[in-house]
């Protein structure tokens, strides 16, 4: 099964999901987030799976850290205060 097949399958289930109505609020949300992903990989996937290797015009406006594959600086937030105390 293809990328292609795969990320079809995928729209079709969340789309399914969200016609029938039983879902909660919170899940009906992240099914839309899904099937719409799922749209917007479509065509990069057909693109990868007929191997064309044309450059990625997204890739240009990547900071040079995040292209490299390096995580960000994250600073890690004490929740119970400063440790100052």
């Amino acid at each position: 099964m293809s990328i292609d097949d795969q990320l079809e399958a995928i729209g079709s289930w969340a789309e399914e999901r969200l016609r029938t109505g039983a879902e909660p609020p919170f899940i009906y949300y992240r099914l839309m987030q899904l099937r719409e992903a799922a749209k917007e990989l479509m065509p990069h996937a057909r693109r990868l799976a007929e191997g064309s290797q044309e450059p990625n015009e997204h890739l240009e406006n990547v900071p040079q850290q995040a292209a490299q594959g390096s995580p960000p600086n994250i600073v890690p937030l004490h929740p119970f205060g400063s440790s100052s105390d």
